[in-house]
């Protein structure tokens, strides 16, 4: 009998697994080790690469926009430094004035109902309500002389909207003329208050007439009675406002007026040794911006008011206040603090920029006391444009703080500015250079000074750079780097269900390369571009490692080539620059050269086609009779020519001052020299003149050089006609002729070079003879100032977009 053991019911029951399911678990796990440790180590690498990008975005952007804060404070300090030594030249000249006033002797003076012949160089001028014309006759006879300064000037500086001098006697001159009036009428009072002053102060019952007119009066204004006992004038200190009040029969007729004492240009000047900057709201001036399309306008800003200023860059704070003023008149306030004022014309509203930064110096008289204030004006759209501004490519924005640490204007009105009294702010209120972080606002902030002319004060520009506008550039790069990763996941995936017979070994022959070729990315974006990538799998991979490899020798000498060739770069364009700042020493460029001399004018310019060239020019009067002037050109432009040039000036110079010399002889004896041991053959051509200023008999002599033009008095022009004479430095034994011809009273010669006959346009035409011929003829009896401008701009217009092929210069010389 066999032995049974019985089974035990609680002896646990193993699951039976097929040798098959076995095998395909073993096989699943084998191949989902490789690729799960291929997904971690590309991860890794991955966000390790997304780190490096990020902060070589950051490095290359503190970088640029450091270098755009230097570059943009050089840019404002040239701009504000120019207009710095404007208003001191102003501020001088009109000393002068008082100091010596019978040294000079005076034009007429030209309110806003007289118009001059010429707007453009003449002032206006304007009364405070206390002055008589009588009382301020001298005055204005006196600071006519200012006419050509401020002209001048602001021919000269585009960035300039309006130059001005004021008074302590009350006298406002400013340029260019306009008919805008200063005094118009604002209001009527109907009936008119019975009591307009208590104690010198302005009455409860004035007071509140002028506030049912929208006009609040500080408790700084005055009130003062002027005439005969039925004019007063109100000052208000704290607005600047100035009104004058004239009794009429059915009351009290109220006018704005001006008095520059009051405002705050004049006031901020007084007792500095230096210029002064304010920014302020010229409330009936400013520049035009844009026309609204909604032409109803109430008490608060409008969505669609809003809406349009937001279109041009101008962002208003909703529901935000308008003031309303007076004869079609309103104001408002954008989000950075800039003022804007409507007007109200010819059924339309348009918007006008009145917000002003003025640069003004006081003026004193022989005695050290205080006779005036002149200012100069800048629109708050050219510091916008110009300075507060950074190009698109910059993920910054701007903004500049004045002299005393307040903020002028900022470029974006959600930018960050570093609070008052922050470390940032201090370190720019101290004038320094340089950057800082702001931890609380996620934002870098650059900065560096503007300083003044004189070095005594500054104004600082600022940049702040969030670092989130700058992390933003690299995030296209971070979802492209997880996708590429849910997309590796879902192949390789696919790879496990579909090929899971062969998973262990293709895994080995997959993600081992691309391991490698993962580390030597990683290794390669840490900065090592020597390292090469060593696949040999006999496939794409080892196609994609060579080309990696190809890649990373192409940039590594790229990079080279690109140091070398940039330093090359820089260096040349330095010492161009310098070069072309040297030869322009050379020539004289401040006219009138002779301001002394009333019996002649002279004027002269040159537009080099490239940084350095050829043309050259100069006058000088030999003694008090005879004034000895040349044009001339080298045979060649850059370097070589201006080389050649400053030796033929310095040689002319040098010949020229030996008593009794001709024309002749000078060209002879700068020949002789220019001739010996000329290997590149260089010649220069030339003519020469000297002008008997009693006489107006003019000596000549020419080296092969273009005939100048002879304008007469009564309009008849003609080319001049040349003696025989070869080009200098050709020939040593070349011989010169001397030549007359008489100028008489009224007329002018025009010498030139032939970069302004042989100036071609796109079809390949040249200017011409007779092309310059016709432009001189249509200046009879102007001056020789205009007549070089529209010689140049004639040139400029017939070339229209062409590039300047040579060099051009003009010289002209007029008898009077």
């Amino acid at each position: 009998m066999n032995d049974v053991t019985p089974l035990l019911t609680t002896q646990r029951k193993t699951k039976r697994r097929s040798i098959k399911t076995k095998f395909l678990l073993a096989l699943l796990v084998l191949s989902l080790l490789p690729l799960i440790l291929f997904m971690a180590i590309a991860r890794y690498v991955m966000m390790d690469l997304r780190n490096e990008v990020k902060k070589e975005f950051l490095h290359h952007a503190h970088a640029d926009i450091g270098r755009l804060a230097k570059s943009q404070a050089a840019i404002a300090r040239a701009m504000l430094g120019k207009v710095e030594m404007e208003t001191q030249t102003a501020a001088f000249f009109a000393q002068a004035l008082l100091r010596d006033p019978a040294a000079f002797s005076h034009t007429r003076s030209y309110s806003a109902n007289d118009k001059p012949e010429n707007s453009a160089t003449a002032s206006k001028y304007v009364l405070a309500p206390d002055l008589s014309a009588d009382a301020a006759q001298p005055v204005l006879d006196l600071t006519s002389n200012m006419d050509g300064l401020f002209a001048l000037i602001a021919k000269g500086d585009p960035n300039l909207e309006e130059i001005y001098i004021g008074t302590q006697s009350g006298v406002y001159r400013m340029h260019p003329w306009n008919d805008q009036s200063l005094d118009d009428l604002d209001f009527k009072l109907y009936p008119a208050p019975e009591q307009l002053s208590e104690d010198g102060k302005i009455s409860g019952e004035l007071r509140q007439a002028f506030k049912l007119y929208g006009v609040t009066l500080s408790a700084q204004a005055r009130v003062k009675t002027i005439g005969a006992e039925n004019q007063w004038v109100i000052s208000d200190d704290e607005s600047g406002n100035v009104f004058l009040l004239r009794r009429e029969k059915a009351g009290l007729a109220v006018y704005s007026a001006y008095d520059p004492r009051t405002r705050p240009w004049y006031r901020r000047a007084i007792g500095r040794d230096g210029v002064a900057w304010t920014k302020y709201p010229n409330w009936g001036g400013g520049r035009d911006l844009f026309s609204l399309k909604e032409n109803q306008i109430g008490d608060k800003v409008s969505t669609g008011i809003a809406l349009e200023f937001a279109e041009r860059g101008i962002f208003l704070v909703a529901n935000a206040p308008i003031s309303i003023g007076n004869d079609g008149r309103w104001s408002l306030q954008d989000k950075n603090g800039n003022n804007y004022e409507l007007r109200e014309t010819n059924g339309k509203l348009t918007v006008y920029d009145v917000d002003i930064v003025t640069c003004s110096r006081a003026v004193l008289d022989r005695e050290g006391r205080l006779a005036g204030v002149v200012g100069l004006d800048m629109s708050m759209e050219s510091l916008r444009t110009k300075i507060i501004h950074t190009p698109d490519e910059v993920e910054g924005y701007a903004f500049l703080l004045n002299a005393q640490g307040e903020l002028v204007d900022q470029e974006r009105p959600d930018m960050f500015i570093p609070a008052p009294g922050s470390p940032i702010r201090s370190n720019m209120n101290a004038g320094k250079i340089g950057h800082d972080y702001d931890a609380a606002a996620a934002t870098d902030v650059f900065y560096a000074p503007i300083y003044s002319a004189d070095g005594k004060s500054f104004w600082s520009l600022g940049f702040s750079m969030p670092e989130a506008e700058i992390t933003r550039l690299a995030e296209p790069i971070r979802r492209k780097m997880f996708l590429m990763l849910e997309l590796i996941l879902g192949i390789g995936a696919a790879m496990v269900i579909l090929v899971i017979g062969v998973a262990n070994r293709m895994s080995d022959r997959i993600t081992g390369p691309i391991e490698s070729l993962g580390a030597g990315v990683m290794r390669i974006g840490s900065g090592d571009l020597d390292y090469r990538l060593d696949v040999r799998t006999r496939d794409e991979i080892e196609d994609l490692a060579d080309a990696f490899n190809k890649m990373v020798a192409d940039l590594k000498t790229y990079i080279r080539d690109l140091k070398t060739t940039t330093a090359e770069k820089e260096r040349f364009a330095s010492e161009l620059r310098v070069a072309h700042d040297i030869q322009m020493s050379f020539l004289k460029k401040i006219f009138p050269a002779f301001p002394q001399r009333g019996d002649f004018s002279l004027y002269a310019t040159i537009k080099t086609a490239r940084e350095v060239g050829g043309d050259l020019y100069d006058f000088s009067l030999l003694d008090d009779t005879r004034l000895f002037f040349y044009v001339g050109d080298v045979a060649d432009k850059g370097v070589p020519a201006s080389l050649i040039m400053a030796i033929t000036m310095t040689l002319m110079k040098r010949a020229s001052v030996q008593p009794g010399i001709t024309p002749a002889g000078i060209l002879d004896q700068v020949n002789k020299t220019l001739a010996e041991d000329n290997e590149n053959v260089m010649f220069v051509t030339l003519f020469a003149g000297i002008l008997d200023l009693k006489t107006g008999d003019l000596a000549f002599s020419n080296a092969g050089h273009n005939p100048p033009v002879i304008l007469r008095a009564d309009g008849e022009c003609s080319f001049l006609k040349l003696p025989d004479g070869l080009v200098l430095g050709a020939m040593t034994d070349a011989e010169y002729h001397d030549d007359k011809v008489r100028l008489r009273p009224g007329d002018m010669i025009v010498t030139y070079t032939d970069g302004v006959t042989e100036a071609m346009n796109l079809k390949r035409e040249l200017y011409s003879e007779a092309r310059l011929k016709e432009t001189v003829t249509r200046m009879t009896g102007r001056s020789v100032e205009d007549t070089i401008e529209a010689v140049i701009t004639s040139v400029k217009d017939h070339a229209a977009g062409a590039p300047q092929s040579d060099d051009i210069a003009v010289l002209a010389v007029k008898r009077s």
